[in-house]
């Protein structure tokens, strides 16, 4: 019998038992307000009886509980190699060496023709020709850190806004301060409007792993066939790969570098308010 079924009837049984214990025992033995307690108890189980359908691997889950302690694997998962260029990942046969080639595109299919599309199509194509081993083409959207560029237009607003204020003591002319009070307006503003906006940074990339008994040899595997790929890769799209490294790989694998997923719901929320009437 399925599992739903199962828990809707033992919801149900201990709903009924519970009623029976509340019409059989009197008043003097069972108080009211015991009565009364033991009645919305009755209620609750019909009401998770009739949703029980809808909640089942979480009742499940519930009941098969053990205990609560949680067990953390503290081995690391992964781990970057000395070289700085590859995912090192233990694996039960040795070694996993992922190295992550970095595909710069520089034109979008909106700026295309119908004939560059095509074209295009072609090449993308050809790139599951250019070898026979194993390669992930992925294209990504990541949330882009403008702590440091905005830092960069703070000190330049800052610096227009001393330049401001010794024209200002020195009696420069009119026309001079007008023009620095425009400097300083337009970089204030665009702070503000970067500020308030969130910025994304779309990438293209691809993956190749390399797996062998030893660290070094799945990293040599890997490195070998990186190079093929961006070999092919140039050839085919008429554009420079390189092998990410270093900081900038964890944008690839670290959750926290990626578009949220809180970010996507707000925006998918904002466009189903905005067709609501």
């Amino acid at each position: 019998m399925d599992i739903k079924y199962i828990i809707f009837m033992a919801f149900l049984l201990i709903s009924l038992v519970i009623v029976v214990i509340i019409i059989a025992i009197p008043i003097s033995v069972l108080p009211s307000y015991v009565k009364l307690l033991l009645l919305v108890l009755a209620m609750l189980m019909d009401v998770l009886a009739f949703s029980s359908r809808y909640y089942t691997p979480f009742i499940v889950a519930l009941i098969q509980q053990r205990k609560r302690d949680i067990v953390l694997n503290d081995e690391s998962t992964y781990w970057l190699s000395a070289s700085g260029d590859a995912v090192i990942r233990k694996t039960d046969n040795g070694f996993s060496a992922t190295i992550y080639i970095a595909v710069p595109l520089y034109k979008s299919a909106t700026e295309m023709t119908d004939e560059e599309k095509e074209n295009f199509g072609k090449q993308v194509a050809n790139l599951f020709t250019i070898t026979n081993d194993p390669v992930r083409y992925t294209v990504q959207l990541n949330m882009v850190d403008k702590e440091e560029y905005m830092q960069n237009l703070k000190d330049t607003a800052n610096k227009e806004e001393d330049i401001l204020a010794k024209k200002i003591d020195e009696n420069a002319p009119q026309k001079e301060i007008e023009m620095e009070k425009g400097k300083v307006a337009m970089w204030r503003n665009i702070i503000d409007y970067i500020s308030k906006t969130r910025s994304y940074e779309l990438v293209q990339y691809a993956t190749v792993s390399g797996i062998d008994e030893t660290e070094l040899d799945a990293i040599s595997i890997a490195q070998q066939r990186a190079k093929n790929i961006i070999a092919g890769v140039s050839s085919v799209l008429g554009v420079t790969p390189y092998i990410v490294t270093g900081n900038d790989l964890l944008k690839f694998f670290e959750p926290e570098h990626i578009i949220p997923y809180y970010t996507a719901t707000e925006e998918l929320s904002k466009n189903v308010m905005n067709l609501v009437p």
